[in-house]
Formats: structure tokens, C-alpha cells, sequence
């Protein structure tokens, strides 16, 4: 027994140290730099040409910038591509425009559901294992469809008459993953594209609003709408999206930026320097001019701790509230990204909490604790 003991305990400590080491390993720099090269190659996959017909002028705006992508840790790599709209301004009613793809065969670049599909485990098969520090276990995800908010890109169409305009049905959102075990499988010949094809799950959300989901909205927009003081809070009503996917579970976006009080202290101090430069010389105005110095140090030191704050409130609202969610499995993660209007050197640009359904299940059953469970949502700045 006591063999087994130490046997089990040298194995615990070998997996211990094995994570350790990958954690002081992990080079954020570098997998920051594979994303952006990779927004950058999916960017160019799914660029839309614009189509010119005797009738029909169709321009799709956006550009490679508008792929974006983030590491989740234990997860993996999820790509968020915008879909675009194609809105027919035309003499003749029958006639139907068809967006395509800038790059591609003709019979491969219309852009529809199978292209669309087709494109992506291309990426993924031939550019997943580029994406350097991933696990076996970790992923790579595209969501094609889906933005940082509840808006797609636009769509600028001109036509020749000021004929009423018929919009298409929008695209549902589709969802493609893969094992990065498989990616390197593939890679080495273990198995054949047809096999590996097999393997990428694909999922479909035809944007229909699940109640759960929509509730769990409501309370972040109630929970975090208040900003006349110092704390941070949503920008306006329309600073909250969401979105379920079979593959992954619920994503949550919001964008927040700090208290009005910030901005009325700020500017009172611009005022403050402009004013003390015409009326104070010498000394005087060098004593003034550290005050001043005083007070924006004292303000970001406070912008500081209203992010901490913001931290801590955003673990509580995912462990009390996010148990409400019914729709999401055991083994799916509830991820809520909090994208912070600000770009100061305090703060982060945006910061990730990510949870699985499961840890949070485990409140319920009371074989978790609600200090414990907010500890186990990981938590990313960027």
C-alpha cells in the first residue's frame, strides 16, 4: 500500500511539474504574433469581391483587420470572421446578386454555406499547426458570422434607381473545430484529409434566442449599466452580445468603459494646467504643477482599483448568475469577454473570464463552495 502511495504521489508530481513548466514557458508574445498572422491569412481566405452586374452594384466593406482571434487557456484558439450581408437594389426582381470570395475557383468562390465550410477546414488543416504552444488537447475554433458585437460589418450598396431595396436572409452563424492532436496527426500522415475532415465538428446556430441566454443578458445590463461614480460600466444598451454554439457552450461580449467621475476630473484638470500657465510664473507655478502631477497619479492609481473591482465583480456575477444557464452542457465553458474602450497603460484593452459549465454545477450540488468556484474561472487580460 505504501508503494502505491509513493507511486501515485510521484506520478502526481510529475503532471504538477509538467503544467508548471508549460506555464513558465508559455511565451505570450509569441502567441499573440501566430494570431495575428493567422487573422491576417483568414482575412484574405474570406475577403468578399464586390459584385457588378447592368443592374446591381454591391460593395461589402471590411477588410483582414476585421478577423479576430484569442487564446483561451486549456480550450485553445477561437477565430471570430464577420459575415456579410448582401442587401439587392435592382430594376429587375428576379434577378439575384451573389457575393463571392475574392480568391478561388469560380464554382468555389460564391459564398455560401459550403464554401464557407470548405474555406475554414482548409484553414484549419493547413494553418492550424502553425499556431505554436497549443496542447493536444486544446483546439482551434473559426466562427464565421459571429462579431465582438450584436452588429455584422455593414454593406454600402448603390444602385442606378431609387427602387425599393430587398434584403437577403442573413446567414446563420456556423461554428468548425478541430483537436489540435488531430491537426498533428494529419500533419505527420497518420491519417488522410478525408479522415481529418471527418474529425472537424461543425455546428450551426440559426440565431434563434434561447430565453436562458437572453436572462443572463438582462442581469449583466442591470448589474453593470450604473457609471455616474468611478466604477466601470457598459457603454450604452447595446453594449452587451451573445451568442450559443453547440461546439463550445455560451460567449458573452461586452464593452465597458470607466465612471463619468474620470472624465469630469480629467477634464478639470486639462482646465486646471491651460489656466495656471497664463496666471502663475516661477515657483508658484512649478508648486501648482507637481499638485496637478499629485492628482493624476491619485486618479490612476483609482483606475486601477475600479479595474480590480470590475475584476472581482464580473467572477461574481458568472458564479451567482451563471448557474442560471440551462442550455449549456456539463463539458461546454461559459466565456464572457470584456472589451474596455479606454487604451491606457493601467488597464487592459480587454480581458476574457472563462468558466466550464460543469465547476458551476458543482455549487449546486454543494460539492464546490462559491469562494472556490470564482477561483477557477480563468481569467485573461489582453
Amino acid at each position: 500500500m505504501n508503494k502505491l502511495k509513493q507511486l501515485l504521489l510521484t506520478m502526481l508530481l510529475v503532471v504538477l511539474s509538467a503544467s508548471l513548466s508549460f506555464a513558465q514557458s508559455f511565451d505570450a508574445d509569441r502567441m499573440n504574433r501566430d494570431i495575428t498572422i493567422m487573422e491576417n491569412v483568414l482575412g484574405e481566405m474570406f475577403k468578399i469581391d464586390y459584385l457588378n452586374t447592368s443592374s446591381n452594384r454591391v460593395f461589402f466593406s471590411g477588410s483582414s483587420s476585421s478577423v479576430k482571434g484569442a487564446y483561451l487557456p486549456e480550450y485553445g484558439v477561437i477565430f471570430l470572421v464577420p459575415s456579410f450581408q448582401v442587401i439587392k437594389v435592382s430594376t429587375n426582381s428576379n434577378e439575384q446578386p451573389i457575393a463571392t470570395f475574392y480568391y478561388g475557383d469560380e464554382d468555389e468562390s460564391e459564398v455560401n454555406e459550403e464554401n464557407i465550410i470548405k474555406r475554414s477546414k482548409e484553414f484549419i488543416r493547413d494553418y492550424g499547426s502553425t499556431i505554436g504552444q497549443l496542447k493536444p488537447s486544446e483546439k482551434v475554433m473559426i466562427i464565421y458570422g459571429a462579431t465582438s458585437s450584436r452588429y455584422r460589418t455593414n454593406v454600402l450598396t448603390f444602385s442606378f434607381d431609387n427602387r425599393r431595396s430587398n434584403e437577403t436572409e442573413p446567414s446563420p452563424i456556423i461554428s468548425m473545430v478541430a483537436n489540435t492532436k488531430d491537426i498533428n496527426d494529419y500533419k505527420a500522415g497518420k491519417i488522410n484529409e478525408q479522415a481529418f475532415n471527418n474529425k472537424i465538428s461543425v455546428a450551426k446556430n440559426t440565431r434563434k434566442e434561447l430565453l436562458d441566454l437572453k436572462v443572463l443578458g438582462n442581469i449583466f445590463e442591470t448589474a453593470l449599466d450604473e457609471g455616474d461614480n468611478y466604477e466601470f460600466h457598459l457603454v450604452n444598451s447595446n453594449s452587451i452580445g451573445y451568442l450559443y454554439l453547440e461546439n463550445f457552450g455560451a460567449i458573452y461580449t461586452m464593452n465597458m468603459h470607466r465612471g463619468h467621475k474620470f472624465r469630469a476630473t480629467s477634464v478639470e484638470l486639462r482646465d486646471r494646467v491651460a489656466q495656471l500657465g497664463y496666471t502663475l510664473k516661477g515657483d508658484a507655478l512649478s508648486e501648482h504643477t507637481d499638485k496637478i502631477k499629485e492628482s493624476e497619479a491619485e486618479m490612476n492609481k483609482t483606475l486601477k482599483e475600479e479595474y480590480s473591482k470590475l475584476v472581482s465583480r464580473m467572477k461574481e456575477y458568472i458564479v451567482d448568475y451563471g448557474r442560471t444557464l440551462r442550455s449549456i452542457k456539463d463539458d461546454q465553458y461559459l466565456l464572457v469577454t470584456v472589451n474596455l474602450n479606454e487604451r491606457l497603460e493601467e488597464i487592459p484593452d480587454r480581458v476574457d473570464f472563462q468558466i466550464k459549465k460543469s465547476t458551476l454545477n458543482q455549487i449546486d450540488r454543494g460539492s464546490l463552495n462559491r469562494d472556490a468556484a470564482m477561483n477557477q474561472i480563468i481569467v485573461t487580460e489582453y
